[in-house]
C-alpha cells in the first residue's frame, strides 16, 4: 500500500513508509484588550459591541483586566467588523471605532485564518498577534489661576487665554477669586 502526495509544484510523490500525518490549518484566537493609553494597564469596564458588516451586533462585552477571546472562527471570513466602545469608564475619551475581518492566507503550513485591521492609510493589515488593542486616553483637568505673586492670593479680573501649537485659542476666560477647571487639554 502506498500513498500519493500532491506537493505544492503541482507534482505527486509516492509515500511508501505508510506514516502519512494530516495537520488542519491552526485555528486562532483573536483577543480584544482595552489599555490606558498612558500607562499600559489593562483598562477594566469599558463597554465594547462588534457589528457585523449590516450593523447588527455579533458580540457585545464589558471589558475587565484580561483579555476577551473569541476562536477565529467565531468571525465569518471576509466579513467587515466594527469594534465600538459603546460604554467609556469614567474620566476617558471614547475610542476609535475599529474595522477588521478575518480572511484566510496562504502559508507554508496551508490556508490559515489571519486577523486583519483597517489600518490609517485605508488598508487591512495583518495583525500578527491576532490582538486588537483599544486605547482610552485619559481625559486630564488642570485649575488656572492668575495669583499674586508676594500676597498668592487670586486676582479676579485678568483676562487668560490658553492656545494651542498653532496659536489657535482653546480656552478664555477673565479670572474670578477661584481657580478655572480645564477639562481635555
Amino acid at each position: 500500500i502506498f500513498v500519493k502526495i500532491k506537493q505544492s509544484d503541482g507534482s505527486w510523490k509516492t509515500n511508501t513508509n505508510m506514516n502519512v500525518v494530516m495537520q488542519d490549518a491552526p485555528m486562532n484566537n483573536v483577543s480584544f484588550i482595552k489599555l490606558d493609553k498612558s500607562s499600559g494597564q489593562a483598562l477594566a469596564g469599558a463597554g465594547l459591541t462588534i457589528y457585523d458588516s449590516y450593523g447588527q451586533t455579533a458580540y457585545n462585552f464589558v471589558t475587565t483586566n484580561q483579555a476577551k477571546v473569541f476562536r477565529v472562527d467565531d468571525f465569518n471570513v471576509n466579513e467587515e467588523y466594527t469594534l465600538k466602545e459603546t460604554s467609556v469608564p469614567e474620566g476617558f475619551y471614547k475610542a476609535d471605532d475599529v474595522k477588521f475581518r478575518v480572511s484566510f492566507v496562504n502559508t507554508s503550513n496551508g490556508r490559515v485564518r489571519k486577523l486583519f485591521v483597517l489600518d490609517t492609510d485605508g488598508t487591512f493589515k495583518v495583525a500578527e498577534t491576532g490582538q486588537i488593542v483599544v486605547e482610552d486616553e485619559r481625559i486630564y483637568k488642570v485649575k488656572v489661576a492668575k495669583v499674586d505673586i508676594t500676597t498668592e492670593e487670586e486676582v479676579p479680573g485678568a483676562h487668560i487665554q490658553i492656545l494651542d501649537e498653532t496659536g489657535s485659542i482653546v480656552a478664555e476666560w477673565d479670572s474670578t477669586d477661584s481657580p478655572k477647571e480645564i477639562e481635555g487639554l
